[in-house]
């Protein structure tokens, strides 16, 4: 959330979207298929607003989850795998589709793209460390916002 209080180090707990505020449905191939409840988020220990550092949480679901042959976990990439230089990559998400954008569209938006080296797109301010927290990448006709 944009609140004063939520720039720095260890954001103030009115920084997170509660747990009501947030909906998380399974998309199978025929559209939305099941809504989950979510019992809590554990966000990273280490997270940072600005720059934005550590941007990741755990959700815990308030009921397990029910899969199917419609529903299923995705499949994360192995160490290996990972931060490989121009590989594909499939982007997907309803995130901002502008640097400054105040609210996300509301369409599913997705492409294709090609991972280069991180250190070829460290942001100027951004802390080294941070260079392993992020996939960059280049496409045509698609990009991906922070």
């Amino acid at each position: 959330k944009d609140l004063p209080e939520c720039i720095g180090y260890s954001p103030a707990k009115e920084c997170y979207f509660s747990e009501e505020e947030v909906s998380i449905y399974l998309l199978g191939s025929q559209g939305f298929v099941q809504k989950l409840k979510i019992k809590r988020f554990l966000p990273h220990e280490k997270f940072q607003y600005y720059p934005v550092i550590n941007d990741i949480a755990l959700i815990e679901l308030a009921q397990p989850l029910k899969c199917s042959t419609e529903t299923y976990p995705i499949c994360l990439p192995t160490k290996e795998e990972m931060y490989k230089e121009d590989q594909k990559l499939f982007v997907a998400g309803w995130g901002w589709n502008t640097p400054f954008g105040k609210y996300p569209p509301d369409t599913l938006r997705e492409g294709v793209m090609q991972q280069v080296s991180a250190h070829n797109c460290m942001v100027k301010g951004y802390p080294t460390e941070s260079v392993n927290q992020f996939h960059c990448a280049v496409g045509t006709y698609q990009s991906i916002c922070l």
